[in-house]
C-alpha cells in the first residue's frame, strides 16, 4: 500500500487478521505429528536452525550454501541497509514496512484506536498462542 499513511495500513491489514489468525490458530492446535509448527521467535532467534529443521522434517536435502546465501539475500539488513534496533524512518519496499527488526516494536507504534481495534480482533489470539500474557500493554 505504497500510497496510504502507516495507521491507514494498520487499519486495513486489522481488518484481515481475524480471519489469518482463526486459520493459523486451527494450525497451532494440530497435534505434532500432523505439522511442524514453530514461533516467529524461533525464527528470529536462528533462522539458519529452523530451515534446516524443516527440510529434515519434509525430508528433502539441504544445500547449506543456498541456504546461508538465500538468508543472507533477504536479512532485515540487506533490505533495509541498517543494523536490526537502528532508529530511523521506517523503510518501505514493495510488499514489506520495516522499522527497527525487533520483536514486539509494533506496540510503540500503535496508537490508541490501533491498539483498541486490534485487541477486539486479534486480542484473545495474541494471549493463547502466548505472545502476551494479558491485554494489559
Amino acid at each position: 500500500y505504497p500510497t496510504l499513511s502507516e495507521k491507514e495500513i494498520f487499519m486495513k491489514v486489522l481488518d484481515d487478521m481475524p480471519a489469518s489468525l482463526s486459520r493459523a490458530w486451527e494450525w497451532f492446535q494440530q497435534d505434532d505429528t500432523c505439522c511442524f509448527k514453530f514461533s516467529f521467535g524461533e525464527m528470529k532467534r536462528d533462522l539458519r536452525t529452523l530451515f534446516i529443521r524443516i527440510f529434515n522434517y519434509l525430508e528433502l536435502p539441504v544445500d547449506k550454501h543456498l541456504l546461508d546465501e538465500t538468508i543472507r539475500k533477504h536479512s532485515f539488513e540487506t533490505v533495509t541497509g541498517r543494523r536490526r534496533e537502528e532508529n530511523g524512518d521506517p523503510i518501505r519496499t514493495l510488499r514489506l514496512l520495516c522499522r527497527k527488526g525487533i520483536s514486539g516494536d509494533w506496540k510503540n507504534h500503535f496508537d490508541d484506536e490501533i491498539k483498541r481495534k486490534f485487541k477486539k480482533l486479534c486480542g484473545s489470539f495474541v494471549i493463547d498462542m502466548g505472545y502476551e500474557s494479558s491485554d494489559e500493554w
